[in-house]
Protein backbone atom coordinates (compact mmCIF):
# COMPACT_ATOMS: atom_id res chain seq x y z
CA UNK A 1 0.00 0.00 0.00
CA UNK A 2 1.21 3.58 -0.38
CA UNK A 3 2.44 4.97 2.91
CA UNK A 4 1.05 7.64 5.23
CA UNK A 5 1.89 10.79 3.32
CA UNK A 6 0.67 9.72 -0.11
CA UNK A 7 -2.67 8.77 1.46
CA UNK A 8 -2.77 12.16 3.20
CA UNK A 9 -1.86 13.90 -0.05
CA UNK A 10 -4.58 11.94 -1.87
CA UNK A 11 -7.13 13.15 0.68
CA UNK A 12 -6.05 16.73 0.06
CA UNK A 13 -6.32 16.29 -3.72
CA UNK A 14 -9.81 14.83 -3.31
CA UNK A 15 -10.88 17.80 -1.20
CA UNK A 16 -9.64 20.20 -3.86
CA UNK A 17 -11.58 18.29 -6.52
CA UNK A 18 -14.93 18.05 -4.73
CA UNK A 19 -17.79 19.95 -6.33
CA UNK A 20 -20.24 19.18 -3.53
CA UNK A 21 -19.80 22.21 -1.25
CA UNK A 22 -21.65 20.67 1.71
CA UNK A 23 -19.53 17.54 1.55
CA UNK A 24 -16.34 19.55 1.24
CA UNK A 25 -17.31 21.66 4.25
CA UNK A 26 -18.04 18.55 6.32
CA UNK A 27 -14.62 17.05 5.61
CA UNK A 28 -12.75 20.31 6.15
CA UNK A 29 -14.47 20.81 9.51
CA UNK A 30 -13.36 17.31 10.55
CA UNK A 31 -10.01 17.40 8.78
CA UNK A 32 -7.93 15.34 11.22
CA UNK A 33 -10.61 12.65 11.43
CA UNK A 34 -10.76 12.67 7.63
CA UNK A 35 -6.96 12.38 7.47
CA UNK A 36 -7.10 9.41 9.82
CA UNK A 37 -9.79 7.82 7.68
CA UNK A 38 -7.52 8.27 4.66
CA UNK A 39 -5.16 5.77 6.31
CA UNK A 40 -7.86 3.08 6.04
CA UNK A 41 -7.39 -0.07 8.16
CA UNK A 42 -3.62 0.51 8.36
CA UNK A 43 -3.78 1.52 12.03
CA UNK A 44 -4.53 -2.09 12.96
CA UNK A 45 -1.17 -3.23 11.58
CA UNK A 46 0.58 -1.16 14.26
CA UNK A 47 -1.37 -2.51 17.23
CA UNK A 48 0.80 -4.27 19.82
CA UNK A 49 3.87 -3.29 17.77
CA UNK A 50 6.45 -4.00 20.48
CA UNK A 51 8.36 -7.15 19.42
CA UNK A 52 7.97 -8.90 22.77
CA UNK A 53 4.16 -8.80 22.54
CA UNK A 54 3.40 -12.17 20.99
CA UNK A 55 -0.40 -12.12 20.91
CA UNK A 56 -0.99 -9.18 18.58
CA UNK A 57 -4.66 -8.27 18.31
CA UNK A 58 -4.82 -5.76 15.48
CA UNK A 59 -2.73 -7.07 12.56
CA UNK A 60 -5.05 -9.96 11.69
CA UNK A 61 -7.95 -7.49 11.54
CA UNK A 62 -5.98 -5.18 9.27
CA UNK A 63 -5.05 -8.08 7.00
CA UNK A 64 -8.62 -9.36 6.74
CA UNK A 65 -9.98 -5.90 5.96
CA UNK A 66 -7.38 -5.38 3.24
CA UNK A 67 -7.80 -8.76 1.57
CA UNK A 68 -11.28 -10.19 2.00
CA UNK A 69 -14.97 -9.43 1.34
CA UNK A 70 -14.20 -5.92 0.10
CA UNK A 71 -17.44 -5.16 -1.70
CA UNK A 72 -19.49 -6.54 1.18
CA UNK A 73 -17.43 -4.46 3.61
CA UNK A 74 -18.26 -1.23 1.80
CA UNK A 75 -21.91 -1.95 1.08
CA UNK A 76 -22.61 -3.04 4.66
CA UNK A 77 -20.67 -0.05 5.98
CA UNK A 78 -22.59 2.38 3.79
CA UNK A 79 -25.91 0.98 4.97
CA UNK A 80 -24.71 1.14 8.58
CA UNK A 81 -23.77 4.80 8.21
CA UNK A 82 -27.06 5.60 6.51
CA UNK A 83 -28.90 4.25 9.53
CA UNK A 84 -26.70 6.34 11.84
CA UNK A 85 -27.39 9.69 10.13
CA UNK A 86 -29.51 11.07 12.93
CA UNK A 87 -27.31 9.73 15.72
CA UNK A 88 -24.80 11.74 17.72
CA UNK A 89 -21.33 11.63 16.22
CA UNK A 90 -22.46 10.91 12.66
CA UNK A 91 -20.48 13.76 11.10
CA UNK A 92 -17.27 12.44 12.63
CA UNK A 93 -18.04 8.89 11.53
CA UNK A 94 -18.97 10.02 8.00
CA UNK A 95 -15.77 12.07 7.68
CA UNK A 96 -13.74 9.07 8.82
CA UNK A 97 -15.48 6.59 6.54
CA UNK A 98 -15.28 8.80 3.45
CA UNK A 99 -11.54 9.08 4.07
CA UNK A 100 -11.47 5.29 4.47
CA UNK A 101 -13.12 5.00 1.05
CA UNK A 102 -10.45 7.22 -0.50
CA UNK A 103 -7.78 4.99 1.04
CA UNK A 104 -9.34 2.07 -0.78
CA UNK A 105 -9.46 3.90 -4.11
CA UNK A 106 -5.76 4.72 -3.83
CA UNK A 107 -4.67 1.30 -2.58
CA UNK A 108 -6.44 -0.81 -5.16
CA UNK A 109 -5.07 1.25 -8.03
CA UNK A 110 -1.49 1.58 -6.79
CA UNK A 111 -0.84 -1.78 -5.14
CA UNK A 112 -0.18 -3.68 -8.39
CA UNK A 113 2.49 -1.10 -9.35
CA UNK A 114 4.23 -1.41 -5.97
CA UNK A 115 3.91 -5.19 -5.67
CA UNK A 116 5.47 -5.67 -9.11
CA UNK A 117 8.62 -3.88 -7.91
CA UNK A 118 9.07 -5.33 -4.42
CA UNK A 119 9.67 -8.88 -3.19
CA UNK A 120 9.08 -8.75 0.57
CA UNK A 121 7.71 -6.60 3.39
CA UNK A 122 10.94 -4.66 3.99
CA UNK A 123 11.34 -3.80 0.31
CA UNK A 124 7.65 -2.89 0.11
CA UNK A 125 7.82 -0.55 3.13
CA UNK A 126 11.04 1.15 2.02
CA UNK A 127 9.70 1.62 -1.51
CA UNK A 128 6.52 3.22 -0.17
CA UNK A 129 8.49 5.62 2.01
CA UNK A 130 10.65 6.65 -0.93
CA UNK A 131 7.48 7.36 -2.90
CA UNK A 132 6.18 9.48 -0.02
CA UNK A 133 9.45 11.39 0.03
CA UNK A 134 9.37 12.06 -3.72
CA UNK A 135 5.75 13.15 -4.03
CA UNK A 136 5.60 15.28 -0.88
CA UNK A 137 8.62 17.16 -2.19
CA UNK A 138 6.93 17.53 -5.57
CA UNK A 139 3.47 18.59 -4.35
CA UNK A 140 4.25 20.40 -1.09
CA UNK A 141 7.93 21.24 -1.57
CA UNK A 142 8.64 19.79 1.87
CA UNK A 143 11.10 17.22 3.20
CA UNK A 144 8.97 14.45 4.54
CA UNK A 145 11.24 13.46 7.45
CA UNK A 146 10.62 16.93 8.93
CA UNK A 147 6.84 16.40 9.01
CA UNK A 148 5.04 14.84 11.97
CA UNK A 149 2.45 12.26 10.85
CA UNK A 150 0.70 12.10 14.21
CA UNK A 151 0.04 15.85 14.14
CA UNK A 152 -2.21 15.27 11.12
CA UNK A 153 -4.33 12.57 12.77
CA UNK A 154 -4.26 13.30 16.50
CA UNK A 155 -7.89 13.69 17.55
CA UNK A 156 -7.37 12.98 21.24
CA UNK A 157 -6.54 10.08 23.51
CA UNK A 158 -9.39 7.93 22.17
CA UNK A 159 -11.36 7.65 18.97
CA UNK A 160 -14.90 9.07 18.87
CA UNK A 161 -17.37 6.46 20.09
CA UNK A 162 -19.17 6.51 16.73
CA UNK A 163 -16.01 5.23 14.99
CA UNK A 164 -15.37 2.61 17.67
CA UNK A 165 -18.98 1.40 17.42
CA UNK A 166 -18.64 1.20 13.64
CA UNK A 167 -15.72 -1.22 13.91
CA UNK A 168 -17.42 -3.22 16.67
CA UNK A 169 -20.42 -3.68 14.39
CA UNK A 170 -18.73 -4.25 11.02
CA UNK A 171 -15.68 -6.39 11.85
CA UNK A 172 -17.58 -9.28 13.51
CA UNK A 173 -20.37 -9.08 10.94
CA UNK A 174 -18.15 -9.23 7.84
CA UNK A 175 -15.04 -11.06 9.04
CA UNK A 176 -16.36 -13.09 11.97
CA UNK A 177 -13.66 -11.65 14.24
CA UNK A 178 -14.66 -10.32 17.67
CA UNK A 179 -13.25 -6.89 18.41
CA UNK A 180 -13.27 -4.93 21.65
CA UNK A 181 -13.30 -1.20 22.26
CA UNK A 182 -9.80 -1.49 23.71
CA UNK A 183 -8.46 -3.07 20.52
CA UNK A 184 -9.76 -0.22 18.36
CA UNK A 185 -8.48 2.52 20.66
CA UNK A 186 -5.17 0.76 21.32
CA UNK A 187 -4.63 0.42 17.56
CA UNK A 188 -5.19 4.15 17.14
CA UNK A 189 -2.85 5.00 20.02
CA UNK A 190 -0.16 2.57 18.86
CA UNK A 191 -0.37 4.00 15.35
CA UNK A 192 0.43 7.46 16.73
CA UNK A 193 3.12 6.08 19.06
CA UNK A 194 5.01 4.44 16.22
CA UNK A 195 4.98 7.67 14.24
CA UNK A 196 6.16 9.63 17.29
CA UNK A 197 8.96 7.16 17.96
CA UNK A 198 10.32 7.34 14.43
CA UNK A 199 9.63 11.01 13.75
CA UNK A 200 13.23 12.21 13.72
CA UNK A 201 13.79 15.69 12.30
CA UNK A 202 16.90 16.00 14.50
CA UNK A 203 20.12 14.21 13.58
CA UNK A 204 20.82 13.00 17.11
CA UNK A 205 17.52 11.12 17.34
CA UNK A 206 18.07 9.52 13.93
CA UNK A 207 21.56 8.48 15.05
CA UNK A 208 20.18 6.92 18.25
CA UNK A 209 17.51 5.01 16.34
CA UNK A 210 20.10 3.68 13.90
CA UNK A 211 22.26 2.54 16.83
CA UNK A 212 19.25 0.90 18.48
CA UNK A 213 18.58 -0.93 15.24
CA UNK A 214 21.84 -2.85 15.71
CA UNK A 215 20.45 -4.70 18.72
CA UNK A 216 16.80 -4.99 17.70
CA UNK A 217 15.37 -8.34 16.53
CA UNK A 218 13.69 -6.57 13.59
CA UNK A 219 14.94 -3.96 11.14
CA UNK A 220 13.50 -0.69 12.42
CA UNK A 221 15.41 1.44 9.92
CA UNK A 222 12.62 0.87 7.39
CA UNK A 223 10.41 3.08 9.57
CA UNK A 224 12.72 6.08 9.20
CA UNK A 225 11.78 8.42 6.39
CA UNK A 226 14.72 9.25 4.09
CA UNK A 227 16.22 12.70 4.56
CA UNK A 228 16.56 13.16 0.81
CA UNK A 229 14.61 12.21 -2.30
CA UNK A 230 15.98 9.05 -3.90
CA UNK A 231 15.29 9.64 -7.57
CA UNK A 232 17.02 6.41 -8.51
CA UNK A 233 14.27 4.14 -7.13
CA UNK A 234 12.30 4.67 -10.36
CA UNK A 235 12.89 6.09 -13.79
CA UNK A 236 11.27 9.42 -14.70
CA UNK A 237 8.75 7.49 -16.78
CA UNK A 238 7.90 5.23 -13.84
CA UNK A 239 7.44 8.17 -11.47
CA UNK A 240 5.06 9.69 -14.02
CA UNK A 241 3.25 6.37 -14.37
CA UNK A 242 2.80 6.15 -10.60
CA UNK A 243 1.57 9.74 -10.44
CA UNK A 244 -1.02 9.04 -13.13
CA UNK A 245 -2.19 6.02 -11.14
CA UNK A 246 -2.39 8.20 -8.03
CA UNK A 247 -4.54 10.76 -9.84
CA UNK A 248 -6.72 7.97 -11.21
CA UNK A 249 -7.29 6.80 -7.63
CA UNK A 250 -8.07 10.37 -6.55
CA UNK A 251 -10.67 10.73 -9.30
CA UNK A 252 -12.21 7.41 -8.33
CA UNK A 253 -12.24 8.50 -4.68
CA UNK A 254 -14.09 11.72 -5.58
CA UNK A 255 -16.74 9.78 -7.51
CA UNK A 256 -17.20 7.22 -4.75
CA UNK A 257 -17.64 9.63 -1.86
CA UNK A 258 -19.96 11.92 -3.84
CA UNK A 259 -22.02 8.85 -4.75
CA UNK A 260 -22.14 7.73 -1.11
CA UNK A 261 -23.19 11.23 -0.04
CA UNK A 262 -26.01 11.22 -2.60
CA UNK A 263 -27.18 7.84 -1.30
CA UNK A 264 -27.22 9.15 2.28
CA UNK A 265 -29.42 12.04 1.15
CA UNK A 266 -31.70 9.64 -0.75
CA UNK A 267 -30.98 11.38 -4.05
CA UNK A 268 -30.15 8.00 -5.59
CA UNK A 269 -31.05 4.39 -4.90
CA UNK A 270 -28.75 1.56 -3.79
CA UNK A 271 -28.05 0.18 -7.27
CA UNK A 272 -25.55 2.86 -8.41
CA UNK A 273 -23.63 2.38 -5.16
CA UNK A 274 -23.54 -1.39 -5.62
CA UNK A 275 -22.31 -1.00 -9.18
CA UNK A 276 -19.57 1.44 -8.15
CA UNK A 277 -17.75 -1.12 -6.01
CA UNK A 278 -16.09 -4.06 -7.71
CA UNK A 279 -15.11 -7.02 -5.57
CA UNK A 280 -11.46 -5.99 -5.76
CA UNK A 281 -9.38 -6.03 -2.58
CA UNK A 282 -7.25 -3.17 -1.28
CA UNK A 283 -4.29 -4.99 -2.83
CA UNK A 284 -5.90 -4.72 -6.26
CA UNK A 285 -6.68 -8.42 -6.52
CA UNK A 286 -10.11 -9.98 -7.11
CA UNK A 287 -11.92 -11.35 -4.05
CA UNK A 288 -13.05 -14.93 -4.38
Amino acid sequence: MPDFWIHTLAGELVLKSLKNCDLKKLLEENRKIFNLGCQGPDLFFYNDFLPWIKNKRGPKIGTMMHQNHTKTLFLESIDYLREMQNREGFNKLASYFLGFTIHYAIDKNEHPFINARTKNFNEHKLFEMNLDTYFIKKYWNKRVHLLSPSSKINIGEKLPSSIVDYYKNIVPKIFNIPIKTATVNDSYRDYKRVFDIFYSPKKYKRFCLNMLNLIMPIDISICLYPTNVHNEVLTKEEFLEFENILLKGVNEGVKLIELISSYFKENIGKSPVENAFDDISFSGKPNF
